[in-house]
């Protein structure tokens, strides 16, 4: 199987392993063998899908979904506006779970 394929909508298998956020195992090991963190279409990439789960999934916390955050960052996924537009509407809608994230990634921090 072929880790890098990318299908005909621009995802590759980083975006599906975000999508459904069941094995952290899994997302390492995409990583480890160079599976781009950034896709090169447009739409969500990974880290929008993400910080999504955030603020379409009420049981979502920030415990769960920070260290995939913070993996995917530390592993190159730029911060670019729609991710910041996404913390946005998670501080809107759900403002601690936002502080949350912040502390743990204060990249994502709306800037002042």
């Amino acid at each position: 199987m072929d880790l890098h394929v990318v299908d005909d909508t621009g995802h590759n298998a980083i975006s599906t392993a975000v999508r459904v956020m069941q094995s952290r195992e899994a997302l390492d090991y995409l990583l480890a063998n160079g599976v781009a963190v950034k896709l090169d279409s447009p739409g969500y990439d990974p880290l929008d899908r993400v910080l999504l789960n955030l603020v379409n999934d009420s049981f979502r916390t920030s415990a769960s979904v920070s260290p995939w955050v913070r993996t995917l960052i530390d592993h190159g996924a730029p911060i670019e506006a729609s991710h910041l537009q996404v913390m946005e509407l998670l501080r809107l809608d759900r403002s601690a779970v936002y502080s949350d994230v912040v502390k743990e990634v204060p990249e994502l921090a709306r800037s002042t």
